[in-house]
């Protein structure tokens, strides 16, 4: 049993690790301005949010928030707007 949790917590981290890097590929060298006013709308386009599970899925829109707060801080807002959150 002990292997076996093992093996999903690292499926877990490979999981996580390959969306951390989808965004910082998408986002990395943007501008902060753009980050915060950008809609995420790709990661719909590419079918990412209906093959997520409903966990990872909440894991995602939290990096996301946070991503917008941080951009929105560096580009002098100080909120991002309700209709951005996706």
């Amino acid at each position: 049993r002990v292997a076996s949790d093992r093996a999903e917590d690292v499926i877990e981290v490979r999981c996580l690790y390959r969306l951390i890097s989808l965004l910082i590929e998408v986002y990395s060298g943007k501008k902060p301005q753009d980050i915060a006013a950008d809609d995420f709308g790709f990661i719909v386009d590419i079918g990412l949010k209906d093959n997520l599970s409903p966990t990872r899925a909440n894991g995602l829109a939290s990096m996301i928030d946070r991503i917008r707060t941080v951009a929105a801080e560096l580009s002098g807002k100080s909120e991002v707007s309700e209709t951005q959150k996706s």
